[in-house]
């Protein structure tokens, strides 16, 4: 993770005094662009099967009431 804030902080020029990388700023820029959806998925979500059973059911009534007491 730390080479991955050193490349962005070079990259953008997020430099401090003598050249040392902004590790903190570099860590805001990739959150950043991350919550702006910037930075795509490193993998494609799975795809769902449409002939999976769905765990969803219509019911037509309700269920008999919880007696804690029974």
């Amino acid at each position: 993770m730390i080479l991955l804030a050193q490349i962005v902080a070079t990259v953008r020029g997020k430099l401090k005094k003598g050249g040392i990388v902004d590790i903190d700023a570099a860590a805001r820029i990739v959150l950043h662009d991350w919550n702006e959806g910037k930075i795509p998925y490193y993998t494609m979500p799975p795809v769902r099967d449409q002939a999976e059973p769905s765990e969803a059911k219509i019911v037509s009534e309700f269920s008999k009431e919880f007696n804690i007491d029974e």
